[in-house]
């Protein structure tokens, strides 16, 4: 049943969703004057439906929305994009603002066709109203489907917003429980809970829910949030989500304190915490969410160039590489520490993805060693790979 949306070139314009139902009529603003013609094929929407009702190899990774993570998103391969469902954490200036016309071009350059994301609008200062219906339009326009994404204390002028843009692509909503300071629990959602899927206009089995305990950088916190997290699945099954998904963040928030010159083997605790809690429960799948190769903490602006290093996932474990030496080589010295990679056990080989082709090319000094940002790219796509991978074949992350 392919879903089509239309949009006349008109000063008010009206969105017509096709649907085996009948059509439904919106009535919204999009000052583009371009048609604007998005097809979701059946191939898309039942696929998300299917796996969520019949295996949990499906992966959602909350990435920060910064040049590293975004080419790594457009380099994704066919396997990888077909098993992820990205959340994009958009990162302000310093003044919390964010530059809409801009955040915009990066995206419609990077998100690949059908690769459905959910963009979260946590830590800009502008409003997420505003800035979620005009991005909702413009991505309609663009073809590229997103999932509006809503926290149970959000503002009704919040999930109004939410809920245009989740009639305008058909995808439901992503309901995201935790927050910064504090870990999800039930009292944070299931007080507001019925206005919040009232005011989305959606019952729970077209929302994903999300539960989110953000930082575990230790055996000690996967033993402290196991617990809980199997209580929330638990309470979870009271409702007939479309998906629910367990995630957190295991990488440090610096790898400073890390040796020079080598490789350290840093623990995915967040993928142990995900199996600890999954092996246990016997209802639907569960999706696995994390940070990447990042720390889920906010983006703190560095001062000064990054030493060369790379995050380089290898089963449960990141294997982190600094090169210092020699210092006057500067982003050449990550030459050497790609020579480093591929001469090592857990080295995956140049067609495991986008990311272990440039490292490839890097150890042979074939490209330019690249800077901070291309590094997260890489090491960024390979992760993304490995994922996908082992939830593939192995059914844990």
């Amino acid at each position: 049943m392919p879903w089509s949306l239309l949009a006349t070139p008109l000063l008010t314009q009206h969105v017509r969703c096709k649907s085996g139902d009948g059509d439904k009529n919106l009535s919204l603003k999009i000052s583009t004057p371009r048609r604007c013609d998005v097809t979701l094929q059946s191939e898309h929407l039942p696929k998300v439906f299917l796996l969520v009702r019949g295996s949990a190899a499906v992966y959602t990774p909350i990435l920060k929305g910064k040049a590293g993570e975004f080419e790594a998103l457009r380099h994704v391969s066919p396997d990888v994009r077909s098993a992820i469902r990205p959340i994009i954490e958009l990162v302000p200036d310093d003044e919390g603002h964010i530059n809409l016309d801009q955040m915009l071009r990066v995206i419609n350059r990077s998100i690949p066709s059908g690769l459905l994301i959910s963009l979260d609008f946590t830590y800009v200062r502008d409003g997420s109203a505003s800035l979620l219906s005009g991005v909702a339009e413009h991505l309609c326009l663009a073809g590229i489907p997103l999932r509006p994404l809503v926290r149970s204390d959000d503002s009704s002028e919040a999930l109004g917003a939410a809920r245009d843009a989740s009639r305008l692509h058909g995808r439901g909503a992503c309901l995201r429980m935790g927050t910064l300071e504090e870990d999800p629990s039930t009292d944070e959602v299931e007080e507001r809970l019925s206005d919040v899927l009232a005011g989305l206009g959606l019952e729970a089995e077209q929302v994903d829910l999300l539960i989110d305990f953000r930082e575990v950088l230790s055996q000690r916190d996967v033993d402290r949030v196991a617990p809980a997290a199997r209580k929330l699945l638990k309470w979870s099954e009271n409702r007939p989500w479309r998906s629910v998904t367990l995630a957190a963040g295991g990488f440090p928030e610096s790898i400073a304190g890390l040796d020079r010159d080598a490789v350290t083997a840093v623990p995915r605790y967040d993928a142990m915490l995900w199996k600890s809690v999954t092996q246990s429960v016997n209802s639907l799948p569960v999706w696995f969410g994390d940070y990447g190769i990042a720390n889920p903490a906010p983006v703190k602006r560095v001062p000064h160039p990054s030493m060369p290093n790379l995050r380089y996932t290898a089963g449960l474990n990141w294997m982190v590489y600094r090169q210092a030496s020699p210092r006057e080589a500067g982003n050449e010295r990550f030459y050497e520490l790609c020579t480093a990679l591929v001469g090592s056990s857990h080295w995956m080989g140049p067609q495991y993805s986008w990311g272990d082709e440039r490292l490839d090319r890097c150890a042979s000094r074939s490209i330019t060693p690249g800077n901070a940002s291309k590094w997260r790219a890489y090491g960024t796509s390979h992760h993304l790979a490995v994922v996908t991978d082992r939830l593939a074949s192995l059914g844990e992350p």
